[in-house]
């Protein structure tokens, strides 16, 4: 299904390679800029994105060009998770091209291409696509809704300035912080699973099934930094962690919390607020002034609520969109 086979006429498209790195980095950025003023992504991390074993870019990337033969908008799909039910399509269109018509073929592209990757889910599995929207861009949430898909979720961009000393409180005392290293890996990758087990959005996989994609996140992170990823051990089991990457793509004067994360069983015992704000305080002091995260409006956990009384203030909005790729079983944890 190729993008020239929609409404479209007048422009040439073919899938993107890993030579056109700068031209994607580019409209990613140039989408991020028109919208907030910001970049939104590097060279680096968009090849990891890219160079994932479950993405073929010959035929889930597309690389749309102008009649004139500028660069117009690229878009990609992603279904790397177990047990790949859901479909991410993501779409950039340089603000000048960005018409209602391009942004319908680049969707109706990503569906085509959607349904041809639900054969990976198990026979019996509901499938489906998801698609996020800034709140800020009006033509393209109005261009998701047209396509089909339904708004079900909202999620936050927060922000926190880092111009003094932060008071960090003491966990209880049976709790230690200890920073990533090799014999705590795995008891640091099974939290993070575990945590995230029971909020809305995951799927129904197993630590086994998930460990490769931890592994292979920090092997290809070029920022990666075990000194900024800090944890709560009580004896040989990790409670809660607050990974950290910088500097951020967007701002280079700004660390990005990655994950705030706590276990079930040790959660309401102010674990997250103390590895919040030790974080904040170590990220101050490596000469960062800001920090930023991303989180779910409606977390079960009250997460918004944790970080707006840690001093965060909310910046921006995304919207997420979903589509029914397939009908079937639901894997996915709707809670």
């Amino acid at each position: 299904m190729l993008v020239t086979d929609t409404v479209l006429e007048d422009i040439s498209a073919r899938p993107a390679s890993l030579a056109d790195l700068p031209v994607l980095v580019a409209l990613c950025n140039s989408t991020t800029q028109h919208l907030y003023g910001a970049d939104m992504i590097g060279e680096e991390r968009l090849k990891s994105v890219l160079s994932h074993p479950t993405i073929d870019m010959g035929r889930d990337t597309v690389l749309v060009l102008s009649p004139g033969g500028d660069p117009a908008g690229w878009a990609y799909v992603e279904n790397r998770h177990p047990p790949y039910v859901v479909v991410g399509i993501k779409t950039f269109i340089e603000p000048e091209h960005h018409t209602a018509e391009l942004e319908d073929a680049l969707l109706h592209w990503g569906i085509q291409r959607g349904r041809e990757l639900a054969t990976r889910a198990p026979a019996d599995a509901r499938v489906s696509a998801g698609v996020f929207a800034s709140a800020d861009d009006t033509l393209k949430q109005e261009r998701v809704f047209a396509a089909g898909f339904r708004k079900v979720r909202h999620f936050f961009r927060m922000a926190i300035t880092l111009d003094e000393p932060v008071a960090v409180p003491p966990l209880r005392a049976e709790l230690r912080i200890a920073t990533m290293a090799p014999d705590l890996r795995r008891a640091a990758f099974y939290a993070c699973w575990e945590a995230f087990e029971d909020h809305w959005g995951a799927a129904a996989s197993t630590f086994e099934e998930e460990l490769p994609t931890y592994e292979r996140w920090l092997a290809t992170e070029t920022r990666y930094d075990p000194g900024l990823f800090f944890h709560a051990v009580e004896g040989e089991q990790v409670a809660g962690l607050v990974w950290c990457i910088a500097p951020m793509d967007e701002d280079s004067s700004a660390a990005y919390i990655d994950t705030v994360a706590v276990r079930p069983a040790w959660r309401r015992q102010g674990i997250a607020r103390g590895l919040l704000l030790h974080a904040f305080e170590q990220i101050r002091q490596r000469g960062y002034s800001r920090a930023m995260l991303d989180v779910d409006a409606t977390s079960l956990t009250g997460a918004t609520d944790l970080y707006t009384k840690a001093g965060m203030v909310i910046i921006r909005q995304a919207d997420l969109f979903e589509m029914e790729l397939r009908p079937g079983e639901d894997l996915l944890n709707r809670g």
